[in-house]
C-alpha cells in the first residue's frame, strides 16, 4: 500500500511523481507523543480516523531540523519530533506570501468570500434570472402566434384551441387523485 499523508488538506502521496523525496512517517508509541500529534494535525480518533501502521505524516509537515539522515541515506525523525507545518498553521518554510500554496486547486484550502462578495454574486444571479426569465417569455410569446409551432408542440390547430382545452381540463386536473395516491 502505497503510504500517503493523513494531515487534513494534504494530498501527498508516494506515488504522486511530483512528491518524490518526501518521507512518510508513523505516529509514534508512546502515547503522550502521539496525542500531541493527534492535537498538532487536527485530528480525533474516532469512526472516520484510525491510527495504525499505514496511517502517515509526510515529511511537509515538520520543519528541517526534525529530520535526519542515517549512514543509509532513510530519512529519520529525531527523538520526539513533532508536526509543525500546516496549510492553518503561520509558519510555513516552503513558501511566502509572494508565492502560492503549495496546492491551489483545492478550494477548501481557501478561506470563503467575504459576506459582500456573497451578497453581489447572488444580486449577480438574480439578474441573469431576469434575464433568462424575459428570454422565455419571448420564446413562449413566438410559439403562441406561430400555429405551425402549436399544432407541433401539442396536436392543437391553434393556441385559442389550446387554451380553450386546458381551461375546461384545469378543475379536473387540480381536483384529479394519482394512481399512487388512489392506493
Amino acid at each position: 500500500m502505497a503510504p500517503h499523508c493523513c494531515v487534513p488538506q494534504c494530498t501527498s502521496s508516494h506515488r504522486k511523481k511530483s512528491n518524490r523525496g518526501q518521507t512518510f512517517h508513523r505516529f509514534p508509541n508512546d502515547l503522550g507523543l502521539r496525542r500531541e500529534w493527534i492535537i498538532k494535525i487536527k485530528r480525533d480518533p474516532g469512526r472516520h480516523f484510525k491510527i495504525n501502521t499505514y496511517t502517515k505524516v509526510c515529511s511537509e509537515h515538520f520543519l528541517p531540523d526534525c529530520l535526519v539522515k542515517t549512514k543509509t541515506g532513510i530519512t529519520k525523525l529525531k527523538q520526539g519530533a513533532v508536526p509543525t507545518v500546516f496549510a492553518w498553521s503561520s509558519f510555513r518554510p516552503e513558501w511566502s506570501e509572494a508565492t502560492p500554496p503549495p496546492y491551489p486547486d483545492h478550494k477548501y484550502a481557501v478561506l470563503p468570500p467575504s459576506l459582500q462578495d456573497q451578497l453581489e454574486e447572488a444580486r449577480m444571479t438574480i439578474t441573469d434570472q431576469e434575464i433568462l426569465i424575459a428570454e422565455l417569455q419571448q420564446q413562449l410569446s413566438n410559439v403562441q402566434s406561430d400555429d405551425k409551432q402549436i399544432s407541433f408542440y401539442t396536436g392543437f390547430t391553434d393556441y385559442a384551441t389550446f387554451k380553450a382545452v386546458f381551461m375546461a381540463l384545469q378543475p379536473t386536473a387540480e381536483n384529479m387523485v394519482g394512481w399512487s395516491q388512489a392506493q
